[in-house]
């Protein structure tokens, strides 16, 4: 049996990926035995997982779906020897792509599901196709020997209802704000700024990545290790619909 993650019928080309649920039993308590014997099945709590890898075209595919303003829900299936769990009504609920120099451009994603069932089957993955190296990456702001850009997006699966045994939610719904944030490690001889940035575009490979008009520095380091590299870094944030990727 083969080891992967597909996420919409499609199988995606990951180095590692995880789905989890949790339920949360209920306990009633006694005054003459022990304490909490009598035990009830109670809600699932959460059903969760995560998948990243280098940056190919059906993982960034997959994952930017939480750039979507009304995305459609999916399912995932994470596979290894031994079986198989399948999540229902999926949505991503986080997304980072991260670069440096002397790497691969990265990409993680997590996501939240409804409910989950066990068994399912997952296909070969393709691995062919360009991926992303430090040496055909850049970004407008200049010299720099890494960025990042985080977005995040959150769902919450807590529409119980009296009357149902199943535990499962019976809906999932988005329960915050979408936050996009982001890095970037400049180089040595670079000069840090604390002035807002009006737009920034990366590279990466034939990826692009576009924040427009809407950058902001939310903070800049410096710092010395002895005769070290100095580290610089500068973060910033961007509103949740300046964000492409093509």
């Amino acid at each position: 049996m083969a080891r992967g993650i597909s996420v919409g019928g499609v199988s995606l080309p990951v180095t590692d990926a995880s789905l989890s649920f949790s339920k949360d039993p209920i306990f009633e308590q006694s005054m003459s035995g022990l304490g909490g014997e009598i035990l009830y099945s109670g809600v699932i709590g959460s059903v969760q997982g995560s998948f990243s890898g280098a940056m190919r075209s059906s993982v960034v595919n997959a994952a930017k779906t939480i750039l979507d303003v009304s995305p459609a829900a999916t399912t995932i299936i994470v596979m290894g020897e031994g079986g198989a769990l399948t999540a229902s009504e999926c949505y991503i609920s986080s997304l980072e792509i991260a670069v440096k120099a002397g790497e691969l451009a990265k990409i993680s994603a997590s996501f939240v599901g409804k409910s989950v069932t066990a068994g399912g089957s997952v296909g070969a993955a393709d691995y062919s196709g360009e991926v992303p190296v430090f040496y055909n990456s850049s970004t407008t702001f200049g010299m720099c020997s890494g960025f990042s850009i985080k977005i995040d997006r959150p769902y919450t699966a807590d529409d119980f209802i009296l009357g149902d045994e199943s535990g499962v939610s019976q809906s999932i719904y988005q329960s915050g704000e979408t936050k996009v944030t982001g890095t970037i490690t400049l180089s040595q001889t670079a000069e840090i700024s604390t002035s807002n940035q009006g737009s920034l575009s990366f590279t990466l490979g034939s990826f692009k990545i576009s924040i427009a008009d809407a950058a902001v520095n939310t903070g800049a380091e410096v710092s010395i290790n002895g005769r070290g590299l100095v580290g610089k870094t500068y973060s910033w944030a961007a509103a949740s619909n300046s964000v492409t990727i093509t």
